[in-house]
């Protein structure tokens, strides 16, 4: 099982990459789930490059 985070977590985390350009997560919009993160999300660098350093 994997470790339960937070929207808050989730919002906090590209402020740690300053080269972040848009960060985007998904909840579940209907279901039992519904209203709960997705479990993944998405992240756009400035640039390529920015991208590859950061991974």
């Amino acid at each position: 099982m994997y470790p339960k985070i937070t929207e808050y977590h989730l919002l906090k985390l590209p402020q740690k990459f300053d080269k972040v350009k848009q960060f985007d997560f998904l909840f579940h919009k209907s279901g039992a789930l519904e209203g709960h993160p997705g479990g993944y999300h998405f992240v756009n660098f400035k640039t390529k490059q920015e991208a590859e350093e950061t991974i």
